[in-house]
This record gives structure tokens, sequence and C-alpha cells, in this order.
């Protein structure tokens, strides 16, 4: 039969825009390889050096002025690279094999005093040689590479420090990494990923220079940002905190193939992104189980899909991911912005640095940093993207993540789950509509640069939107924006979340306020209370255990006892700090939250962190209820083990939180009650009956007062709070203001004189210079 000749146009005309998207990458075209860049069979150049099977060269280095023995073959090293191979292996499921060889001991010339990483490399390879033992340079047999048979390198030698300081090192894009011995398979797993291509992950909270804000240095999930690793005698560790890289790097790999990737544009199918549509629904399979496979996926979820993904431009690129070997991820779907810079140069074709969204940016961990089941994240661009892009570009893709399910794992001890199971998460992502961005509420008040200034805010139904920004906003605008806030008594207290972008999540969808911040900070009534003036208190708030002796605290478990329900320990409802924080011991977050003192468990402990003795700062666990509590008993359970360090105690009741300046940014106000206790024995546990009658007045001194001020930092000129009381829901707040410029965007300059000081001002058209599209002053 005849095939109508019209059809066979439309077969060739979808082929040559398939060309077209190729031949536009350089515009700003959508694809996942670099074009210019490809092997003779046409597949992406990576391919050969992230595909297939991969000799690595596994070096013993030895300094001619060794004090130490050879390093030995067995041991350290090969678990570690055995360890390895395993690790990418499971996380290309099965695309990448690296087998590792040891020739005989390399011995170099230069002193270990005075070796360097490159005389390290340069010697040991010329050693190598020697013995037939040829680097390539590049994957063996692709044009580019030299004669040999090995496509990587890896160099293990005792420390030299101060020469040498780190315990491993691998160059960016190239098969060649060091490490000190011994090693392990973090260190490997890690350093042989920057061979990859991949730099530190980093989270999207972190500003310039990756300098982190609220935020840990690292996200702490891929192997490259501080997360696990894999270990062949530990079957777990394939399912548990495995450290898998990125989604973003899988795809570059081809370990994820194109099929597999759901691609979204907010002006959906394009020439230069025909796959491309604006919205989705469906499921998205872990990525990093090594039996949730790419391609076997149709009987257990139904969904071929194991990314989504939106390009601001080819090089610069938002993920949406279901990572499953933590807890703290597993719970949500998980977003990322990742640079992605084309380097033919270099093996891997490219270099990349992933910035991974902590959805509640509220708090200082990354424990709440996916989108959670039954909310909706609007993934506004990140400080890094906003640095790379233009930002009135980007104004506008603002991608909307709404999270249905995700795995139930109650069948899956230690991860390990049965075969067969649907291990996905489902969700929905289209884009923030022109309508639903123009419906959003408008700030309550909008500051300019100024001073120091007063401002009154009435709150609608106990909240309020203030906009701060400068005269000129875009990419590389940076000030500085110290607030304070003052309550009446009424208003009992309220949290200002603190943003980088206009709060869509929380104000649109109805999401946490935590959603989209960048931190948030908690003020109180009290801490505005003029001296003489009279509050009235009811219950308790805030239950101390504090260390009278020059010690760090180790509590079991705090148990509080109302009258209302004298047989339930409400000790779960409060949040708990440990102070102070710091030290190699220390058991809480950064900001002090500890919960190993209310989790129910005897065998778990608080431990305080450290502290000059001579300062007298008091080692605490304080418990902080939302709501006050008519305690009848409290009862305290010291650390068995060590009962030296809860000779000395006391447990005291106060009726308030007040601001302070400690991590927790909480102080307690209002004693109302204390007792001494002191453990007699290991198996002994305090049991306190407080008082029916407590004070229910507290008249404010000089102490009781604290004016607190918050000064955080604003990039791209602008920043917004939403400040959300408990109590009086129209209660009228008092704000003091000051907003000062530190970098202007590149069409501004910082004008120092005049009523716009410190405020940045446009730049005079006759001042502009051009690079592209854009301009500096």
């Amino acid at each position: 039969q005849r095939v109508p000749a019209n059809n066979i146009f439309i077969f060739m005309s979808i082929a040559l825009l398939r060309a077209a998207a190729v031949c536009l990458l350089a515009g700003g075209a959508i694809a996942d390889y670099d074009p210019s860049n490809v092997l003779p069979d046409g597949r992406p150049a990576q391919y050969a050096f992230t595909q297939g099977t991969l000799n690595w060269l596994a070096i013993r280095a030895n300094f001619p002025n060794n004090a130490h023995p050879i390093i030995p073959v067995e041991g350290s090293l090969t678990d570690s690279v055995l360890d390895t191979a395993l690790f990418f292996s499971d996380s290309s499921w099965g695309k990448l094999s690296i087998n590792f060889t040891f020739p005989p001991i390399a011995n170099l010339t230069t002193t270990a005093e005075s070796s360097t990483a490159s005389t390290i490399e340069t010697e040991s390879l010329a050693a190598m040689s020697k013995l037939n033992y040829s680097y390539c340079g590049w994957p063996c047999g692709t044009p580019k590479a030299k004669p040999g048979n090995y496509d990587g390198v890896l160099t293990a030698f005792y420390p030299n420090a101060p020469v040498v300081g780190w315990a491993g090192l691998g160059v960016v894009g190239n098969g060649f990494t060091w490490t000190i011995y011994p090693t392990s398979a973090g260190i490997l797993e890690h350093e042989i990923g920057h061979n990859f291509g991949m730099g530190h992950g980093l989270t999207a909270k972190c500003r310039a220079g990756g300098v982190p804000y609220n935020t840990p240095d690292y996200e702490g999930f891929s192997r490259m940002a501080g997360g696990g690793a894999v270990y062949r005698n530990d079957p777990t560790s394939r399912f548990k905190s495995n450290g898998h890289f990125d989604p973003s790097s899988k795809h570059w790999f081809g370990w994820i193939e194109d099929s597999q990737v759901v691609y979204l544009s907010r002006d959906g199918p394009s020439v230069t992104c025909l796959e491309c549509v604006p919205s989705w629904a469906g499921k998205l399979n872990a990525f990093d189980r090594p039996d949730v496979v790419p391609g076997r996926t149709t009987d257990t979820s139904g969904s071929p899909y194991f990314a989504a993904r939106l390009a601001y431009n080819a090089n610069n690129l938002v993920y949406i991911y279901y990572r499953t070997s933590y807890a703290e991820t597993r719970s949500g779907v998980s977003v990322q912005f990742c640079t992605r810079d084309f380097a033919p140069s270099l093996n891997a074709g490219m270099s990349s640095t992933c910035y991974t969204y902590d959805v509640g940016g509220d708090t200082a961990s990354m424990a709440d940093s996916t989108v959670a089941p039954g909310t909706s994240y609007v993934v506004a661009p990140s400080f890094a993207a906003n640095e790379r892009l233009s930002v009135a570009a980007l104004s506008n893709i603002l991608p909307v993540i709404t999270v249905k399910s995700v795995a139930n794992f109650s069948d899956c001890p230690n991860m390990l789950c049965p075969r067969g199971k649907d291990i996905s998460a489902e969700l929905s992502v289209r884009f923030l509509t022109d309508a639903e961005v123009a419906s959003a509420p408008r700030p309550d008040l909008a500051l300019g640069p100024s001073s120091s200034s007063s401002y009154n805010i009435t709150l609608a139904a106990g909240k309020a939107l203030v906009m701060a920004s400068d005269l000129v906003t875009g990419a590389k605008g940076q000030a500085t924006w110290t607030f304070s806030l003052c309550l009446p008594s009424a208003a009992q207290e309220a949290t200002v979340y603190v943003y980088d972008s206009y709060p869509y999540s929380p104000l649109l969808f109805g999401s946490p306020p935590g959603y989209q911040a960048i931190n948030a900070f908690r003020y109180f009534s009290v801490d505005c209370c003029r001296p003489g003036d009279a509050l009235d208190v009811s219950g308790v708030r805030v239950v101390v255990v504090r260390q009278l002796d020059p010690q760090p605290l180790h509590i079991a478990e705090i148990e509080v006892y109302s009258r209302q329900n004298p047989a339930v320990n409400v000790a779960g409802r409060a949040q708990c700090w440990s102070l102070p924080t710091g030290g190699s011991y220390y058991n809480g977050d950064a900001s002090g939250r500890q919960v190993y003192a209310t989790d129910g468990l005897y065998t778990t402990y608080s431990h305080s962190g450290s502290v000059d003795a001579s300062s007298g700062l008091n080692h605490v666990d304080m418990c902080v209820f939302d709501d006050p509590v008519d305690v009848a008993r409290v009862k305290v359970y010291p650390r068995s083990d060590w009962p030296s360090r809860s000779k000395n105690l006391r447990v005291e009741l106060y009726a308030l939180v007040g601001g302070d300046a400690n991590p927790s940014g909480l102080r307690p106000v209002g004693l109302l009650w204390n007792a001494s206790i002191s453990m007699k024995n290991s198996a002994w546990h305090a049991d306190l009956a407080v008082p029916a009658t407590l004070p229910t007045k507290l008249t404010c001194d000089g102490s009781t007062a604290r004016s607190q001020s918050t000064t955080v930092p604003v990039v791209q000129g602008a920043a917004y709070a939403l400040v959300k009381a408990r109590g009086a829901a129209d209660a009228t707040v008092a704000l003091t203001s000051s907003l000062s410029s530190t970098q202007c965007p590149d069409a501004a300059y910082l004008s120092s004189q005049g009523p716009d000081a410190k405020a940045c001002r446009p730049c005079p058209a006759v001042a502009l210079s051009y690079a592209g599209e854009m301009a500096s002053c």
C-alpha cells in the first residue's frame, strides 16, 4: 500500500525540528548534551566516560624519605575501591563499571615535605609509564586519548601535611584523583565524583561564593554534599544514606535517559523542545535505589519517569525528584537548581554545581527541605540562578509543585523493600499564571531605603506582609535590612518569616509559612513591656532543667504532666533546646534544637555543648510549649551511666518566653517555681510535685523587657517579611526598620548623598556600557 506524501512530509518535518533543537542549543535551546562534543558514532562524548567499563589505575606512591611502611594493597585501599565500584554500579543501575588495578609501588623522587599534588601526579604517572601502565588522559580508544590502557588514575600516599592538608582531591571533569592513606569509600566516591564533573552540592539559600545563610554548608544528601556512602559489608547502605549523585548528573551521564524525564516549559512544546509540556501530573520513581531501575517500572509505579526538568536555558536547570534513602527526603519531593557549563576539554564534558532548595527554609536544618504531601510549593529562582541570569527573564517562570502522596516504607525494614513495591511520589507540576500573580495579596507596608524609621502595622487575621526594597532591584544587588517588632500584650508573640522573593506558597496556596522562607524570627510582647506593667499569666510556658555544676548536662528524658490529664506525658508537645551549642559531643542542631530529651526513650539523652566555666553560663535543657500548661508534676530522668553529670540540677518553671541572642533565640521569663534535684543512684529519677497555686500576675522590671533587632541579608534589592501573630487577630504592632544597600545591580550606582544615601539609583544612560544584553554602570 502506498503511503500518502503528506504523511512522509510530516515525519520529515519532525525530524528537522529535532535537528533544529540541537542546532539552537547555544541560543538557549533545551538539550541534555553538548552538540559540539559528540563521539564518532553520534553519542554524547561524555558517555565514553560515564558508561561501559572504565579501567582505573590505583597507584601506591612512596616518597624517598618515607618513614611509613609501604602502603599495602589489602585492607583500606582494596576495601575502599571495591566499595566505590559498587557505589558507581548501583548509582548507574549497571551502566558503568569501574575496574581497579594495583600496579607495583610508584617510587617518587620529591620528598614528602616538598611534594605537591602536581608533583605527585607527574612523578606517579612517570613511574607507571616505565612499568607499562599508561594513563590515556581520556577514555581509552576515543579520539582525544593517548596510547595507553587506563581511563583514570587514583594515587594514594601517606599524609605530608602541611604541604597537603586534605583527605582527598579530584580533578573536576578529568580522571585523576589523589587520596591520603588510609582512605575510605566516602572519600573515593566523592573525589571520583569530581572527576565526573560535579562540584560540591550546596543549598539554594547560599549567597555569593557559596557562603551559607541559615543553612548547612552542604545539603547533606549527595555524596558530593556530605551525604552517605555505600559499603559492601553493609547491604543496607545501598538503600539508606547511600549518597547517590543528583538526578541532574545521572541524566547527563545517560544513567537516566531522556524518555525517563518530564520536560517542562511555561510555553509548552516549541521548536527547541518538542517534548516540553506546560503542566504534568503523575509519579516520579525514586532515583536513588538500585532496585528501582529505569525502564523496569511499568509493573510497579506504572510511570517511566525519574525526574521532571525545567530549563531556564541549556546551562541552568531545575530538577524535581524523589530521593528516598534519607528519612529527611523520603517524606516529600525535592527540588534543585543546577548549573551545567559545557566543557569539551573535560572527560565529563561539563562542570556542574547543584543547589538544593530548602523548602521549609525558616529553619537552619535540611530536615524540612522537601515538599510534603498535601502542600504546594512555588519554585522561585534561587540566588545562584539570579546571579547567572537576568532576574527579569526569570520572574515569570514560577513552577508550582503539588504533592499528592509519597511511598510508605512501613514494610521496608532498614529500607529493604519487598520486590515489586511501588516506590514513587505522586505529584503535579504547572506554572503560576499571570492571573494568579495579579491576584496575590499586595504588601500591607512597602518600605524603601532609609535609616531607622518607625511604622504601625495593623494585622488582619493575625498577619501582615511587609516588603523592603531598594530604588533599583536586580541581580547582584545586595543590602542589609534591620528591623525590630513590638507587640501589644494581647498579641503574645509573633513569628516573622523572611523571604528573598514574594511568598506565593503560603499566600496563594495556604502552604506552611516556612515554605520559600530563608529564615524566621520570633518576637514576644514581654520584650517590650515597660517597668511596672502588670501582665496576666496562666500556667507554664517553659520548663528548664539547669546544670548547677560547671560541666555539660545530659538528660535522658523530661516528662511533664498536667492537672487536666495527670496520666499523660505532654512533654512531646514542647519544642526543646540544649544550650550552649557546639563541641565534639553536642547533639542538638545549630539552633540548639534537641529531640532526645523528649523522645520517650530512656536510652537516649541530650548533650549540651562546650562553654568556658569562667563565663558563668549554665548548661540547660529548655522546653517551650506553644500554650500554657497547668503543670502538676515534672519528672526528670538523667543519663543513668554518668551519674556525676546530674548530681546538682535545678528544675525551673516559667510563665512566659521572650527573645534572646542565644542560638535558640529564646529565653524564659517570669519564674513561677523551682526545685533542686540530685541524682541518688543510676536507677533514680526525680518526680516533682508542682504546687497547685502558682502566680497569675507578672510585673515587668528592667530585666523583663529586652529589645531585640534582626538583621537579614537582602539580595536582588528586595525582601519580604510575613508577620504572623498569636493572640489578638487584629492587633497593631510597631515596626522599626532600616534598609541600607551594600552593592548595587550592574545598571545602578550607590548614592552617597542626600535623602537616598546608601540607596541604589538608576545609572544615567550615558554612563551605561553593554556586554551582550547585560548593562553595567
